[in-house]
């Protein structure tokens, strides 16, 4: 039986870009220049070392290896594309730490980085096309049924009909309920019948769905035919994204991971992205800007620059979240959300507020690691307590830092939460960023809130 499995891919799309680097940088500079001394000097041996391994651990952290080709082009390119960007930075480093300049010049270092980048990219389209015209021609189809239906299994079928990239064709369903559904072949007894006048390559099943006294009898069947056989789980509303199977000595375990931030390198990927920011928004916007606004604050009578509230935080710690004032002190500010035409708001507060200038000095506790760039943002503690017993999974968002901007603030879900679609759709939405995040997924939302900061936002009141 032939297998159509893409996971091959990644890991030959990665041969390729190391065969470029060692081609550009290794073959190239030592034949411009001394092939048989200097190129082979143990200085220059360590930099081809360097080139190599942090190429392929960048690959690796930005999901290089993941099987994506069949979630279409732009998601093959992306991990490569965010890896480039932190190998510009990395080679950087390496002229900082160890003097080779002599043998590199800055300028044909940066026409070499260039080309490495464009051809980079020019073979992961290469060797994305190339792929499906291989398979188009030479790989046939895998030829599944389904055995049990219910939720899971109505996802997957929808998916696979809406995606033949992946290859595989639902010949038909099989359940002990009658179907009213186009794919439906029969009852458990129609099943063993079927097996026997038509190949199958695989097979999924929904043991949820199944009544245990079915059990004996498909197993029975399933065991006199050569199928890979697959289940679909019933994880009762947890994540599908992130999931590990575990085993205990011969016990299975399905293992619910949070996502991405839940493997180390990536939280360190991501805390390096924000001290990076934080630092820099510190020096050259805070350091000018809190003088500045102290002064208007002193001179209008506006009272104290900063408004220090208590948020919750990763792993529901409180912590003091730093704001510029915008209101006047009122004694239920730990209870009360900002409204539109908010009484409270000062006419500077509003100017503030409009530009998300207030929430600036976040940055403090981004570089204090209590929060973070890009994450859920932070509620009040009371209103931690109120919206866990409304929102169904509110409290998996405690499971990563809080954000300054986020997803859900993006997608128009920003300011004052007035009924429970508001809540849901944030909860939504920060969940989404969780299971997918990427540091290029971070780049993206900070780009849009920059953008919503220009054109404006009707929810910033």
């Amino acid at each position: 039986m032939k297998r159509n499995s893409s996971h091959h891919l990644p890991l030959l799309s990665l041969l390729g870009t190391l065969m470029l680097l060692n081609g550009y940088f290794v073959v190239g500079f030592a034949a411009h220049y001394d092939f048989f001394h200097r190129s082979y000097s143990s200085q220059n041996l360590l930099l081809y070392l360097y080139l190599n391994l942090v190429w392929i651990a960048l690959v690796i952290m930005s999901g290089g290896l993941k099987d994506k080709p069949a979630q279409g082009l732009w998601a093959f390119l992306q991990p490569d594309i965010l890896a480039l960007g932190f190998y510009f930075i990395s080679f950087l480093l390496f002229f900082q730490v160890f003097e080779i300049g002599y043998y590199y010049q800055r300028e044909e270092v940066k026409w070499v980085l260039l080309l490495f980048a464009g051809s980079v990219i020019l073979w992961k389209i290469l060797a994305f096309n190339i792929y499906y015209a291989f398979r188009r021609k030479w790989m046939k189809d895998v030829r599944a049924v389904m055995v049990g239906y219910g939720e899971n299994a109505a996802m997957l079928k929808k998916y696979l009909q809406e995606h033949p990239s992946e290859n595989i064709h639902l010949a038909g369903i099989f359940d002990h309920r009658p179907l009213n559904d186009p794919l439906y072949l029969g009852d458990y007894d129609d099943m063993k019948k079927y097996f026997l006048e038509h190949e199958t390559d695989e097979v999924f099943f929904s043991l949820s769905q199944i009544p245990s006294e079915y059990h004996d009898d498909i197993r029975s069947i399933i065991n006199t035919v050569p199928v890979n056989i697959k289940f679909i789980p019933n994880l009762a509303g947890f994540s599908y994204l992130n999931t590990t199977l575990v085993n205990y000595d011969l016990i299975p375990v399905i293992e619910v991971t949070q996502g991405p931030l839940s493997q180390f390198y990536n939280r360190w990927i991501k805390r390096l992205f924000d001290m990076a920011l934080s630092g820099f928004v510190i020096l050259c916007v805070l350091s000018w800007l809190i003088p500045l606004l102290w002064f208007i604050y002193q001179i209008t009578g506006q009272g104290s620059l900063f408004f220090i509230q208590k948020r919750s935080g990763l792993n529901n710690r409180t912590f003091s979240c730093i704001k510029f004032r915008t209101m006047v002190a009122h004694p239920d500010a730990e209870f009360m959300q900002a409204s539109e035409q908010d009484p409270r708001v000062t006419a500077l507060g509003k100017i503030l507020r409009r530009t998300n200038v207030d929430e600036l000095p976040q940055f403090i506790n981004v570089l204090m690691n209590q929060m973070s760039v890009v994450g859920p943002r932070p509620h009040m503690l009371s209103h931690t307590e109120r919206y866990k017993l409304m929102a169904d999974k509110f409290m998996i968002r405690q499971t990563v830092k809080p954000g300054i901007t986020g997803l859900a603030q993006v997608r128009g879900y920003r300011g004052e939460i007035r009924n429970h679609e508001d809540l849901t759709g944030r909860v939504r939405l920060d969940l989404f960023y969780m299971e997918r995040w990427r540091l290029w997924l971070d780049v993206k939302i900070i780009l849009l809130t920059l953008w919503n900061m220009i054109r404006g936002d009707r929810h910033a009141y």
